[in-house]
């Protein structure tokens, strides 16, 4: 879902290929923070709806 994002992955797919290692560093790091917040809201959210997984 995260590569269907308009521009994303045609920007690192040209910054991979004209070798652009700041501008590949950069999306990866905004790719992989995007996955981790999300992942961090769907868990705190599933915690919030299902009251047997609340933290102890």
């Amino acid at each position: 879902a995260i590569f269907l994002w308009p521009g994303l992955s045609t920007t690192l797919i040209n910054a991979v290929q004209h070798r652009d290692y700041p501008l590949v560093q950069g999306t990866v790091f905004i790719i992989a923070a995007a996955f981790i917040l999300i992942t961090l809201f769907v868990d705190v959210f599933n915690a919030y709806l299902d009251p047997r997984i609340r933290y102890r």
